[in-house]
């Protein structure tokens, strides 16, 4: 299963040229960077919004 599996990402499998194999190479690795790029900016986000905020509330005496 595995072998078929990179053989389908590498275009081993799938019987594609020689130019196809390096632009799917460069598509997954687009994908895995785009992904973790994105993972970071939800993790940063509910990280701020988890931090009690900065400025109190007025209160009026």
């Amino acid at each position: 299963m595995w072998n078929f599996l990179l053989g389908f990402l590498f275009a081993r499998a799938t019987g594609a040229s020689r130019i196809i194999r390096p632009l799917l190479l460069l598509f997954l690795l687009g994908s895995i960077i785009a992904g973790l790029i994105y993972a970071f900016a939800v993790f940063h986000e509910v990280n701020e919004r988890s931090r009690p905020p900065h400025v109190h509330a007025h209160r009026s005496q």
